[in-house]
């Protein structure tokens, strides 16, 4: 299915609920919202098969421009909101990016990329989700445009890049399928069917939708019809981050896992390894018994180290769950395997 068919099936229901404030957004609503969209793109001259970078963190706007995009033919570059300004710019280069939106909540990186447009010719236009001074409001734009579809819809893909622990970020295109843009998603079907998702499913996404895997699964939800709740814990970097800003950051979701899984988690794992004595007290404060770090990790099937050539007993791998578990997870055996190890659920070591 389609965002489009539930808002025209089911126009009252739940595309969308923001935890923290209960601001809700409907199917109908998120269908007029992804038209703007698309008419704010095509206004700014952004073309079928041309690319559109976004920097942003969990907000109603990245579901706006998300669907604007799969239904214009523009390609989306998803990136984190951790990166700098000179990262932005290789990746907008690297992209072929015309146009770029970041949030207000790195005002500092748009007013840098603004001064640097210089360098930057492929770039047409620097848009802020929010307010930022001297930048023009994605917000202003697309609310003056239109709530009906664009006229030459189309297909898009992603464009989604690697972590670039081992040099620059590599770019992974993906191809846009041909036909209309407006029709059941093989995509989200195979979803539904693999883990049992449609139309009365409620998907939290705790994680940054910048990620490949949350954005997937997010968007799948909305495909099927379901309802996707997230909140504004954004990935960041503890050590930067103190009072009731890092409590919410790190307690925020137990009490919601614990309802709707019926456990709390106990281990934590803190964006980019990165905590201090004060990130290690507030985390002991919810509940949680350690602090887990790793040795090796998964990306895009490639096995990387944090340090040292191999890895030694009692190492700890992280994955992550995006669209292509399954091939990390089969990287992860053959190294493990090839190096004489055996597998063990971190669980089963630390309670």
């Amino acid at each position: 299915m389609h965002p489009r068919i539930h808002a025209q099936n089911r126009p009252d229901a739940a595309a969308l609920v923001m935890a923290a404030s209960g601001e809700t957004i409907s199917y109908a609503a998120l269908e007029q919202r992804a038209n703007r969209g698309a008419h704010a793109l095509r206004q700014l001259g952004l073309a079928i098969g041309d690319t559109l970078m976004m920097a942003c963190e969990n907000r109603p706007e990245f579901f706006d421009i998300y669907w604007a995009t799969q239904r214009s033919g523009i390609a989306l570059v998803p990136v984190s909101t951790r990166l700098k300004a000179d990262e932005i710019s290789y990746i907008i280069s690297d992209s072929g990016a015309k146009a770029l939106l970041i949030t207000d909540a790195m005002a500092d990186t748009a007013r840098e990329l603004a001064a640097a447009r210089a360098r930057l010719p492929g770039l047409a236009h620097l848009h802020a989700s929010g307010t930022v001074s001297g930048l023009p409001s994605w917000q202003s734009l697309s609310a003056a445009q239109p709530a009906s579809p664009i006229k030459d819809e189309a297909n898009a893909g992603r464009m989604v890049y690697s972590s670039g622990t081992t040099g620059r970020p590599k770019g992974i295109r993906h191809v846009a399928v041909a036909g209309d843009p407006i029709r059941p998603n093989p995509g989200a079907q195979l979803f539904g069917k693999l883990y049992r998702l449609d139309g009365d499913t409620i998907y939290l996404a705790p994680t940054p939708l910048y990620h490949s895997a949350p954005l997937g699964f997010a968007t799948a939800v909305q495909a099927l019809g379901g309802t996707v709740e997230s909140h504004t814990i954004n990935h960041p970097d503890l050590t930067k981050v103190s009072g009731g800003q890092l409590q919410s950051e790190i307690c925020g979701t137990l009490d919601d896992y614990q309802t709707r899984f019926g456990t709390r988690p106990t281990l934590f794992r803190p964006p980019y390894g990165s905590y201090n004595d004060n990130v290690r007290a507030v985390a002991a404060s919810c509940g949680f018994k350690a602090i887990v770090m790793w040795k090796g990790s998964t990306n895009d099937g490639r096995f990387d180290l944090q340090d040292g050539t191999a890895l030694t007993p009692g190492d700890i791998v992280l994955m992550h769950w995006r669209t292509d578990l399954l091939v990390d997870l089969q990287k992860v055996v053959e190294t493990c395997k090839a190096q004489g190890f055996t597998i063990a659920r971190l669980e089963d070591y630390l309670k």
